[in-house]
């Protein structure tokens, strides 16, 4: 029972930080303005993004999904 009770309080306070949400958008946020914000929407523009986007910008820049900092920050809380 102890263990339930301590769970829901980090839960809460979790929530009440908003460590995900923050998170999440972080994540996110590219999908809130241009290209990202179209293919969020469902317009059709994927041939039209696979020529053109790319060609003017080159490749996407990869970045880390921070698996291990979520982790880490998830661990902190329990």
């Amino acid at each position: 029972m102890d263990a339930f009770a301590r769970g829901l309080r980090n839960a809460a306070r979790m929530q009440q930080e908003a460590v995900l949400s923050k998170a999440k958008a972080d994540r996110y946020k590219s999908y809130k303005s241009g290209i990202g914000a179209k293919l969020k929407l469902g317009q059709p523009v994927w041939k039209s993004l696979r020529c053109e986007y790319i060609m003017k910008t080159g490749e996407p820049e990869q970045t880390s999904g921070k698996q291990e900092h979520y982790e880490g920050m998830f661990n902190f809380y329990i």
